[in-house]
């Protein structure tokens, strides 16, 4: 609805000072259209993390689980830890990934859709989790790291790479449709 005062405002020839987009009855036609028309939520419903942590959880071993689910159990439990979106999930290189006594730091120096001029690209920290081992994030990342060795070359320094011959680093909408995979796989709805 501010998109159509913005766009009558600068449609106006000026006859008031502030446009025509704050004269009193466009203000009062467009708060009637809000009110017929209210917005809505872009997702009427949530699901329980636990449910998902609990599929992540029956990937194990983790060294005899094939590259796949490697694949599917990081960046679920990755997801899961930070929040982020799946952009900043596709932009982490290897060589922007530290480790500490107290977990894994992977900054980000590629500019997202969120990056404003002069702000700091985001830092996402990875603790360790020893209460339960099968749902440490940084364990299945240094596994699926350790995991991609032989596929990886001087090109190929993106974290995420094609679980399919020849594995390829993976785009942000390959790791939408693999976290996708995972909601289904752990028995989320994902129709609605």
């Amino acid at each position: 609805i501010n998109c159509a005062r913005s766009f009558l405002s600068l449609l106006s020839n000026g006859s008031t000072n502030d446009g025509i987009g704050s004269h009193p009855i466009i203000i009062r036609f467009l708060k009637g259209i809000g009110k017929t028309r209210p917005p809505h939520p872009r997702y009427d419903s949530t699901w329980d993390p636990s449910i998902v942590l609990s599929y992540l959880q029956k990937l194990e071993p983790i060294d005899s689980i094939t590259l796949e689910q490697l694949t599917y159990k990081t960046i679920g439990l990755i997801s899961l830890a930070t929040a982020h979106r799946v952009q900043t999930f596709s932009k982490i290189q290897l060589d922007e990934i530290s480790s500490s006594a107290e977990g894994i730091i992977i900054r980000i120096s590629a500019p997202l859709k969120t990056s404003k001029p002069n702000s700091p690209q985001p830092t996402l920290y990875l603790p360790h989790f020893s209460d339960s081992p099968s749902l440490c994030v940084t364990r299945a990342l240094t596994s699926y790291i350790n995991r991609t060795i032989p596929f990886r070359s001087d090109s190929k320094k993106s974290l995420f790479l094609s679980f399919i011959s020849p594995h390829n680093p993976v785009t942000a909408q390959t790791i939408s449709r693999w976290l996708k995979q995972i909601l289904k796989a752990s028995g989320v709805d994902t129709n609605t």
